[in-house]
């Protein structure tokens, strides 16, 4: 609510709303990512009220916005196809980090967190919300797959929020003693 005012105080060209939703009232130039429609397909995922805020603010986010950035060319035909935006005002822009340009002169911090949470020099990093249809507890089975029949010595590491499938995926963690 307080955004609007301030791109107003500023003179702000625009603005760039990097998760699902931006102001809806603004003067200048409005950009908003929209990475999926999860709870458009997957509405048990989210409690009521978060499905009555998605259900509300993404499509009137997308609507009210210059542009909006997808996440992937999936994305763009959800956006179009369910939220009724033209194809023209949807661009596809793949997520990603380039790792050794933004951590090479950190090696100190990267060395702190290995040794802090005992990663060994090789492992799969996975970073993601813990709800049913990211299907995490599948990754942790595979992984227990890799590990007990290949020998795999990359360690897993999970970084994400919780979710409703937090517990089910602690349970499949405990239940292949992968702690």
């Amino acid at each position: 609510f307080i955004l609007p005012f301030q791109a107003f105080k500023y003179r702000m060209d625009v603005i760039f709303s990097p998760g699902y939703t931006a102001p809806l009232f603004l003067l200048c130039k409005n950009i908003v990512l929209i990475y999926d429609l999860n709870y458009h397909y997957h509405p048990s995922d989210f409690s009521k009220m978060e499905l009555m805020v998605w259900k509300m603010l993404i499509p009137l986010s997308a609507k009210m916005s210059d542009r909006i950035i997808a996440a992937s060319e999936n994305s763009k035909k959800d956006i179009h196809n369910i939220l009724g935006i033209a194809l023209d005002k949807i661009s596809v822009m793949y997520g990603g980090i380039d790792i050794l340009s933004n951590f090479a002169e950190k090696s100190e911090e990267i060395e702190f967190v290995k040794k802090k949470y005992n990663t060994g020099e090789n492992y799969v990093l996975s970073v993601s919300a813990f709800y049913p249809h990211k299907n995490m507890h599948r990754l942790i089975q595979s992984y227990g797959i890799l590990k007990e029949k290949y020998g795999v010595k990359h360690k897993l590491v999970l970084i994400g929020t919780g979710g409703r499938a937090q517990q089910t995926i602690i349970g499949t963690i405990k239940d292949l003693s992968l702690e």
